[in-house]
């Protein structure tokens, strides 16, 4: 869904050529100034093919830190929370027995034409708040950085109407939040950004 604007209808999200890098990984790179090795599968579900795709991922790339996004598929089926959040507890698992360090997210709300998908991502997104403080891993609250900027009824960061998938604007929020995340720099706190821990309900100012 990136390169359309906040502004521009679509109804379905067009791929992105192969030699195009894009989305958060791209901004990140832009960021830090380092290689972020881009493995994820669209369409995929975590609780089936997932958890098996990234073990191999992380036996064979060896990464120093892992940013592990999976939901909205699974969402699709009103998959189980529990097997969501055990599947991910195994995930952080091998991460830590390979020596990398893993990242999670909160889903962002959908809209418009993916608006079904709501209760299912909020229940995960307890699950992966949950998991961050049992396993004491940084959590990038992309869930509640959305809702500060547009509440998610018919949400300018998303591709409109097809309510998945992250615009420009969509993928700027959520490369900032993981930026901050990975440098302990509570975006949403109250008072400004911080150390974490200070976690508020102001945040992202709005945009358009």
């Amino acid at each position: 869904g990136d390169f359309q604007a906040a502004n521009q209808t679509i109804f379905s999200v067009p791929e992105i050529p192969d030699n195009q890098e894009a989305g958060f990984p791209r901004r990140l790179e832009t960021y830090f100034g380092i290689g972020i090795n881009n493995n994820g599968n669209p369409g995929e579900r975590l609780i089936d093919d997932g958890l098996q795709r990234f073990a191999n991922t992380i036996r064979t790339k060896r990464p120093d830190v892992v940013i592990i996004s999976e939901g909205s598929n699974d969402a699709r089926d009103t998959a189980d929370p529990r097997t969501y959040f055990q599947t991910m507890q195994t995930m952080i698992n091998i991460a830590r027995a390979s020596g990398t360090e893993p990242v999670l997210w909160t889903i962002p709300r959908a809209c418009c034409g993916h608006a079904f998908l709501v209760p299912s991502t909020a229940k995960y997104n307890n699950e992966v708040e949950a998991l961050g403080t049992i396993n004491d891993v940084a959590v990038a609250d992309l869930a509640q950085a959305y809702f500060n900027s547009c509440q998610g009824a018919d949400c300018f960061l998303l591709n409109r109407p097809e309510g998945l998938h992250p615009n420009t604007e969509g993928y700027d929020v959520i490369g900032e939040m993981l930026a901050g995340t990975l440098l302990k720099i509570d975006l949403l706190s109250p008072d400004g950004a911080g150390e974490p821990g200070n976690r508020g309900n102001l945040g992202l100012p709005k945009h358009g």
